[in-house]
């Protein structure tokens, strides 16, 4: 029997509807398990296992947004301490912030870009207006004033693609790591 999409994400993780929840189970052997070794910063500033960040990224994706979510961390062979705790906590959520950050900035240049486009297009429309008003009408003359009007439409719908069409996926990304960077973080641990 196949589960409507609705459905999956209930047998997929945990729910808690007290409070409109979902977990995400995340089980490593030690804290250091959940960041890339290679970086050798302090877990404060150091990315993210690749393995993890996509794991996180694709869940994120499963749950619709009108729900919250709890990052839960399973150590199997940790012994609990609260200050790494407190470290691990706070590097997980500079990683969530630096991508809303970085979405943000994106989002900002696209803007500005879809305006330089509207503004070039602005540009390009009324020159051809003005060649059509000003210049007799010519082979020449005619070239130029339907490149320009031709122009003038390709950097509107440039424009028009980048803000209506091309941003929804960077919005739904940017709620998404918001989202993340406002759960809950638990940490269970399970010895061996």
């Amino acid at each position: 029997m196949f589960l409507s999409k609705n459905e999956a994400f209930f047998e997929l993780y945990q729910f808690i509807p007290e409070t409109n929840t979902f977990v995400f189970d995340v089980t490593i052997d030690i804290y250091e398990g959940l960041f890339n070794k290679l970086d050798p910063s302090p877990f404060k500033q150091r990315d993210l296992l690749p393995d993890l960040f996509e794991y996180l990224d694709q869940c994120s994706n499963d749950i619709p947004y009108k729900y919250n979510i709890i990052l839960s961390l399973n150590l199997t062979n940790q012994a609990c301490d609260t200050a790494r705790e407190g470290e691990v906590t706070s590097g997980l959520r500079t990683n969530f912030r630096y991508m809303v950050s970085s979405i943000s900035r994106q989002i900002s240049s696209i803007y500005v870009k879809a305006l330089r486009y509207v503004l070039v297009s602005f540009m390009g429309i009324t020159s051809a207006a003005l060649f059509d008003s000003f210049l007799p009408g010519n082979i020449f003359a005619d070239f130029i004033k339907q490149g320009l009007l031709i122009g003038g439409w390709v950097f509107l719908w440039e424009a028009f693609s980048l803000v209506f069409i091309q941003m929804h996926d960077i919005r739904i990304n940017l709620k998404k790591f918001k989202r993340l960077l406002s759960s809950e973080i638990r940490f269970t641990y399970k010895q061996h």
